[in-house]
């Protein structure tokens, strides 16, 4: 949001999952999400990483889609930096050869 005083409401937070973005005098589109993850790399990885190397390991098929605005972060969330922000790629492969 610009500060100036001119400044019109674009991005409006709904819900806890649940936001409304709309251009000054146009009808807002709303989008809802599961989850934000703010915590890192080691969160994301046992939230999403660990339940699907799990699921592969019973048999299924798993497939980890990254998707999202430029610069969003997708990148930094699927290979990360290493040392201790290692993605979610690097985090599955290690764990799945030390088995």
């Amino acid at each position: 949001r610009y500060d100036g005083a001119d400044a019109e409401e674009v991005c409006r937070v709904d819900t806890d999952n649940s936001i409304t973005i709309a251009r000054p005098g146009e009808h807002g589109k709303s989008y809802t999400y599961d989850y934000v993850f703010t915590e890192g790399q080691d969160v994301v990885y046992e939230n999403i990483g660990r339940p699907m190397l799990a699921d592969a390991y019973e048999g299924y098929n798993v497939c980890l889609f990254a998707y999202g605005q430029t610069g969003s972060g997708k990148t930094y969330s699927v290979q990360g930096e290493g040392g201790e922000k290692q993605g979610l790629v690097p985090r599955l492969c290690n764990e799945m050869f030390a088995v």
